[in-house]
């Protein structure tokens, strides 16, 4: 279903959506970042784009200029396309001596001049937040990254002229910088029950005069448009043995394969020599364990399926069974990090993206 401002099907737009409010940010952002990139969006050149980045499906689109813009982009796709944050990727104004030029700026709350919350008709004034999930995950980001960044409040304002200019007071208020959009976004995610977040790049200081240049916005405030991509992918890792199943696996596999091939007890003393390497420090941990899944040397692909889906898949935690696919329905990137052998795990038909597992040595 398409709406005035934006040509997308539902479907076509991922769950959590870039924001840059130019455009043509936006059209760099996909064609930098994003693989397998499709626009779904060209109306009225404010283009959107979905594609994956790091296996997760990501969408990237313009919000244009100013609360009422960027009002109308969020309030459609928070409402009309399911999804479900919104990360702003912006640039700013820096308030501050101590917030320089390039800084990067994780908005906690919004200020405005605006009267957009007086729709909502609340008997007082509006405090618009960002989701502290998404604020918590942009700061352990920055900080993996080395980046210089400020937590804290900025100015939306609809005016970016002013007739009487009135910063002083804002900045006696503690604002950081001041911008033109997130306290709408906040406001609109707030009252869809949504997540939002703003990342501003300090572009000009109202302290200093410095400034960028319209092209330098465009393509090189680079750190904060990678640490929303960071945030926009999330991971979930499980391990296998008494997480996704009970017991061990390992235990499993032997029992199953000495039930059906007795005569073969004698390669047991394989796994007893091999742990006596061991414990003697003669041969590392992960050998010593290798031996003890011996039957996959002697078991055929058929073989090993058979024995995950009649000793294994029955063993399955429903719960977290439960837990891992809604997960998977959020957007997460799955991982299975187990001690288990991928010779068997590779069978494993849960929805997940990757298995790292213990490759058998011997």
């Amino acid at each position: 279903m398409s709406t005035p401002h934006n040509q997308a099907n539902k479907g076509d737009i991922a769950k959590t959506v870039l924001m840059p409010g130019d455009p043509l940010r936006a059209k760099y952002l996909a064609e930098t970042y994003l693989e397998n990139v499709k626009q779904f969006n060209a109306t009225r050149s404010m283009f959107g784009y979905t594609g994956t980045y790091k296996g997760k499906e990501v969408s990237i689109m313009g919000s244009g200029m100013g609360m009422p813009s960027i009002g109308i982009y969020s309030y459609e796709l928070f409402h009309f396309y399911d999804v479900e944050n919104i990360i702003r990727i912006g640039s700013c104004g820096s308030f501050k001596e101590d917030v320089h030029l390039r800084d990067i700026i994780i908005v906690q709350g919004a200020c405005t001049d605006s009267n957009y919350a007086h729709q909502y008709e609340l008997p007082g004034t509006y405090s618009a937040i960002s989701d502290y999930s998404l604020l918590e995950k942009a700061v352990e980001k920055a900080k993996e990254k080395n980046l210089t960044y400020h937590v804290g409040n900025v100015l939306s304002s609809d005016l970016f002229y002013h007739a009487d200019n009135k910063a002083d007071k804002w900045i006696k208020m503690g604002c950081l910088a001041t911008e033109m959009e997130s306290y709408a976004l906040f406001a609109n995610a707030a009252y869809a029950g949504k997540k939002a977040l703003t990342l501003l790049t300090v572009s000009d200081s109202l302290v200093t005069s410095e400034e960028t240049t319209a092209e330098e916005r465009e393509k090189t405030f680079t750190a904060m448009m990678e640490v929303a991509l960071e945030i926009a992918t999330k991971f979930a890792f499980f391990d296998f043995d008494d997480t996704l199943i009970h017991g061990d696996s390992g235990g499993k596999l032997l029992k199953y394969y000495l039930k059906r091939h007795p005569l073969s007890v004698f390669r047991l003393l394989k796994v007893v020599y091999h742990y006596a390497l061991y414990l003697l420090k003669i041969e590392p941990l992960n050998k010593a364990k290798s031996a003890w899944l011996y039957p996959l040397d002697y078991m055929n692909d058929q073989e090993i399926e058979k024995f995950y889906q009649e000793e294994l898949e029955p063993c399955y935690y429903l719960n977290v069974i439960e837990e891992l696919k809604k997960k998977k329905a959020e957007g997460y990137i799955i991982y299975i990090c187990s001690a288990s052998a991928e010779a068997y795990l590779r069978f494993c038909k849960l929805p997940v993206d990757e298995i790292l597992g213990t490759k058998t040595l011997i």
